[in-house]
């Protein structure tokens, strides 16, 4: 199966794009920051693409897998244009690039409250141009991912605060590990009718 990945060099996407490779497809990665994350050797093809900019051409996949997004809630309060040039523009031109049996399109939990701030508008307008535009779509989505599998490899974890009303003082956060939701992204891949 060819599948386009956008965001492929990002934390999340440089994880699917290694479970995807290694479960036999041809991956075709994209992104605006190859600074990040390696992942030559599982993609067939890489393409430097900001998405923000609309492709002058059109390419046909299988599967498409849009994680391509910005996702700091400060920062979409200071800078939401930003937001909504990378996360609802660059969801329309992934749309108009790419020729595909099946969108999956990567939200966020916080897409249940559009209204919570600029990153939580922007993913609901994403998921709205998907159902729009993309009749054959899955909508995926997460929040409060964390973990390792070979990529962003850390000597320390860092944890702040010692004050809250907990057994250790530290905050309690509900997380979901990030190999968790790449294999999540790969059953819906493999499993959705096209």
């Amino acid at each position: 199966m060819k599948i386009l990945v956008t965001g492929a060099t990002g934390y999340i996407g440089a994880h699917y794009v290694k479970v995807a490779a290694e479960h036999g497809h041809e991956v075709v990665a994209t992104d605006f920051n190859f600074n990040q994350n390696n992942i030559e050797k599982y993609s067939s093809q890489i393409i430097d693409w900001d998405f923000r900019k609309p492709s002058p051409m059109k390419m046909s996949f299988d599967k498409v897998v849009h994680i391509g997004a910005m996702g700091s809630v400060p920062l979409s309060v200071k800078n939401p244009w930003l937001y909504y040039e990378t996360n609802v523009v660059g969801t329309k031109n992934v749309i108009d690039f790419a020729e595909c049996d099946h969108f999956v399109y990567c939200s966020t939990g916080s897409a249940f409250d559009p209204a919570a701030s600029p990153y939580a508008t922007t993913k609901y307008g994403g998921e709205l141009l998907t159902k729009q535009f993309k009749e054959n779509h899955s909508l995926v989505r997460f929040y409060n991912v964390c973990g390792n599998d070979g990529f962003n490899k850390f000597d320390t974890l860092e944890i702040f605060g010692t004050d809250y009303d907990t057994r250790d003082g530290t905050c309690i956060r509900n997380y979901t590990h990030v190999i968790d939701i790449v294999y999540s992204l790969q059953e819906v891949v493999e499993n959705k009718p096209t």
